[in-house]
C-alpha cells in the first residue's frame, strides 16, 4: 500500500500561502516505512500483544527458569521505561536530527536485544536489566516517526500520512510475534528468535542511514521550490 501512497506535503511557501498541497514521490516515504517496519518488529517476541503486558516475555522467563517474582518486576519497570524513553528519544532528536537518533537508537536496540539471549539467561539481574534496555530503545518509534513525518511531508494532512505510516507497526505486530514464536516452536529454544530481532533491528539501523541520506536531497528539493524574495 504504501509504495502507491503519496503522502501530502507541505512546503514552506505552501504554509504561508494556503495553496494546495504536492504529493512527492521520492524516496523517503518508502525508506521510512521500511524502517517503521523493521524497527517495531524486532523486540515484537518479547510483546505480541501490549507492552505493559507480561504474556510477552512470561513463556521466556519460565523457560529460562526466572521465578513470577522476577517476571512481575521486570513486567513493571518495562512500562516506565518505554514511556520514558518517548520523551527521552524525542528530546535527543531536536539536538542529533530524527534520523541520526533512529540510526542510534535501533544499534543500541540491538545490542540490547543480543545481550537479553546472551546475559539473560546467564543472570536474573542481567534479565531485568537487558530486558528493560530493550524497552528503552523500542519506545523512540512513538516520539520518531510522528515528528520525521511531520518534517517530510508537512502539517497538512499530518494524521492521514502519519497514520499510513503507522501501518508498518501493524506488519511488525503480525510478523514479529507469528516469527518468533515460530522460530521458538521448531528449534525448542528463544535463541534463534532474539537473533533474528537483532538482525533486524540492525537492519532499521541500516536503513535509517539510507534514509537520512535521501531525506538530505528530499528537504534540499523543498527548500528550491520556495521563491527567493
Amino acid at each position: 500500500m504504501w509504495a502507491n501512497y503519496s503522502p501530502a506535503v507541505e512546503t514552506p511557501t505552501e504554509r504561508a500561502t494556503g495553496s494546495p498541497s504536492r504529493r512527492p514521490t521520492g524516496p523517503p516515504r518508502r525508506v521510512a516505512f521500511g524502517v517503521a517496519s523493521d524497527g517495531p518488529e524486532a523486540p515484537n517476541i518479547l510483546d505480541p500483544k501490549d507492552p505493559a503486558h507480561p504474556a510477552g516475555f512470561g513463556p521466556i522467563a519460565r523457560a529460562w527458569g526466572y521465578s513470577a517474582d522476577l517476571l512481575a518486576l521486570a513486567a513493571t519497570l518495562s512500562p516506565v521505561a518505554n514511556g520514558g524513553s518517548r520523551i527521552f528519544w524525542g528530546w535527543v532528536s531536536d539536538r542529533l536530527g530524527r534520523e541520526s537518533t533512529m540510526v542510534l537508537s535501533f544499534t543500541l536496540q540491538a545490542m540490547c536485544l543480543f545481550l537479553v539471549v546472551t546475559t539473560g539467561q546467564q543472570s536474573s539481574t542481567w534479565f531485568v536489566v537487558s530486558l528493560v534496555a530493550v524497552y528503552f530503545t523500542w519506545g523512540q518509534i512513538y516520539s520518531l516517526f510522528p515528528a520525521t513525518s511531520g518534517d517530510y511531508f508537512g502539517s497538512r494532512h499530518a494524521t492521514s500520512n502519519y497514520a499510513v505510516l503507522y501501518t508498518a507497526k501493524g506488519v511488525a505486530a503480525i510478523l514479529g510475534g507469528w516469527i518468533g514464536a515460530l522460530l521458538a516452536e521448531q528449534s525448542g529454544s528463544w535463541t534463534l528468535g532474539f537473533y533474528g530481532s537483532t538482525v533486524m533491528a540492525l537492519i532499521a539501523a541500516t536503513m535509517a542511514v539510507k534514509l537520512r541520506s535521501s531525506a538530505a536531497a528530499f528537504k534540499a528539493g523543498l527548500r528550491a521550490a520556495v521563491p527567493v524574495g
